[in-house]
């Protein structure tokens, strides 16, 4: 179950490094938490964007911290196979995209187990 967020994003671009000096954004966000989550830093969560030309839901974990991210990296290497195939299947790419830094089998392959069955830093 989701909980939307006490979060208000604000309507004003930041327009300091911009050419566009348009003051206000064209569209609306908001972010869902999963429940328990405080902020996006602590918990997966969703982010929804809707302008006048395009809209779409992200979702995930932002800036996990320290302990978190072993965890997550540790869930993934432990079982390569399975983490590739439930994010490449031809069902999963006709709902989501993977953008930004691309996760192939050589990627996971770069990291060795240590005897404890974590990761190793390679």
């Amino acid at each position: 179950m989701l909980r939307s967020t006490e979060k208000v994003f604000r309507i004003y671009r930041d327009t300091r490094f911009s050419p566009n000096k348009q003051p206000y954004k064209t569209h609306v966000a908001a972010a869902f938490l999963m429940r328990g989550g405080s902020t996006m830093g602590d918990t997966p969560g969703l982010y929804l964007f809707i302008d006048t030309t395009e809209a779409w839901i992200g979702g995930g974990i932002y800036m996990p911290d320290n302990k978190q991210l072993k965890l997550i990296r540790h869930a993934i290497a432990n079982k390569p196979e399975e983490f590739l195939a439930a994010v490449t299947s031809k069902d999963s790419r006709k709902i989501w995209r993977i953008e930004g830094r691309k996760i192939t089998a050589d990627c996971l392959s770069a990291s060795r187990r240590s005897s404890d069955g974590g990761v190793a830093q390679v």
